[in-house]
């Protein structure tokens, strides 16, 4: 479930691929001037940030438990920092599949994303 729920996420986050009826006379690019594929690199970043954040929570845990006393305690603070650690891997996956998917539009010749659509059609 957690590959279905890491794809899924992925693919929820990041801009469509459809095709519009024009698609030569509507390039993949926002008002801004910023191509839409780049977004990718932001999510990345995002996802790199969080999983850095959670890593630091889990080293703040496994701390905690070297330093408490109580037994039942520290089972509580290794769980926490396990958790934690889950959640930091689970982060630095989906900011290494959002960075490679940018840069595989990127590099992906124009005509050819032209020609792709990612959306399914009953």
């Amino acid at each position: 479930m957690g590959v279905r729920a890491l794809v899924l996420s992925v693919l929820l986050l990041q801009p469509s691929l459809a095709l519009a009826e024009d698609a030569e006379a509507a390039p993949a690019v926002t008002s801004s001037g910023f191509p839409k594929h780049r977004y990718a690199y932001v999510a990345g970043s995002i996802f790199l940030l969080a999983g850095l954040g959670a890593g630091y929570v889990a080293q703040g845990d496994a701390a905690r438990a070297q330093s408490v006393t109580s037994a039942s305690d520290a089972a509580g603070a290794v769980q926490d920092a396990r958790f934690a650690s889950s959640t930091a891997s689970l982060l630095y996956i989906l900011a290494g599949v959002t960075l490679a998917y940018g840069l595989l539009f990127e590099f992906i010749p124009r005509d050819v994303l032209d020609r792709t659509t990612l959306t399914f059609h009953f």
